[in-house]
This record gives structure tokens, sequence and C-alpha cells, in this order.
């Protein structure tokens, strides 16, 4: 099974999930080097979208996993096999949504039509098209500090700067040459 991730935060989803990822497009990378970094993290396929059209060498996958939103929409849906999955936490809504904000009946009514266009396309395709309304969880976060105490999450660290440095620490961020977290400490 593959996963595909268009991301411009790849950095976030690679650093806990490298071994569940098959093959990833980079979006937005200023740096060749990060196509190496993003090797060594365990993806079996890297594909520079500069470079690249993944929609020609990407087939038959189980699930996308998008973060762009409408750019390159269609082209996700073509590398999905029948019965895949696109999971979109940047396009619009669904009803699962509407519910999960609680949502009076008439919203519950009409965020679903802001997806329609999409899922209707999903569906000819033999495709699922859900919107990922991200939200704390009890029991995930439960597992994920099980996993920590584990030590199977291995975070990657930049850069670390003292509290009175967070201007530095900014720039750096808004360079995009960053690897991992960078890091502010509110006390030495």
């Amino acid at each position: 099974m593959g996963l595909a991730i268009k991301s411009i935060t790849l950095k976030s989803v690679m650093k806990f999930t490298p071994k569940l990822i098959r093959s990833v497009l980079l979006q937005n990378l200023p740096r060749r080097n990060k196509l190496h970094w993003v090797k060594a993290l365990g993806a079996d396929i890297i594909i520079d979208y500069t470079t690249t059209d993944f929609e020609q060498v990407l087939h038959d996958y189980d699930v996308v996993f998008d973060t762009q939103g409408d750019k390159i929409l269609t082209k996700s849906l073509n590398v999905l096999k029948r019965g895949g999955q696109i999971i979109r936490i940047s396009g619009p809504p669904d009803l699962n949504f509407a519910e999960a904000i609680h949502a009076n009946w008439l919203l519950k009514k009409v965020i679903p039509l802001l997806s329609w266009s999409i899922r209707c396309k999903a569906k000819q395709r033999g495709i699922d098209y859900s919107f990922l309304f991200m939200q704390p969880n009890g029991a995930q976060l439960t597992q994920i500090t099980q996993l920590d105490e584990a030590e199977k999450l291995k975070p990657i660290i930049d850069q670390i700067h003292d509290f009175d440095q967070a201007q530095e620490a900014l720039q750096y961020v808004n360079t995009g040459r960053s690897k991992g977290k960078v890091i502010l400490k509110i006390k030495s």
C-alpha cells in the first residue's frame, strides 16, 4: 500500500510517519538537499514537483493526503485506484465536518454543498472523499503519549534558541531552510 503526500508542511508529517509513507510529492521546497533528507526519513519514491509531473509517475495508490486544495486536485484523484481515498485538510468540508462542529440543521444542509463537486468527481472514479477536521482527541493523545514514552516518536529538532532570540528564530523559519522544529526555550 502506498501513501502519496502533497504538502508544504511535509516536514511535520514526515517526522512522525516515515514508515507509513511509500512515496512523497514535494511541494515548495527551496533547496534540493531536502530531497535527500526526506529519503533518509524513509520515503521510497521522492518526486520533485518542479521537474516531474507526479500524475505521470504515481498510479494505483490507496490514499492521498491532500494539504494543497484545488490546485492539483484532479491529478490527485487520478493517482488513486478504484476504492481509494482522498483525505483533505484544506478543501471544502463535508457532512462529517458539519456534524463534528455541531452545526445547526441549516448548516448541515449547506456545508456538504461546498464539497459537492469534488465528491461527485471522486464518486465517478470510485474514490472516497473526506475532509479531515482536526480536533483534540483524548484517546489519540493518549496513544501519542504512549508512543513518545516508548521512544517510537523521534521529533526532528533543527535549532534551539533562547527566548530572547525569538526574532532570529522566526527569521530562520521564514527562510524555509529549516529541516525540523525550531524550538524556543522559555527558561534556561
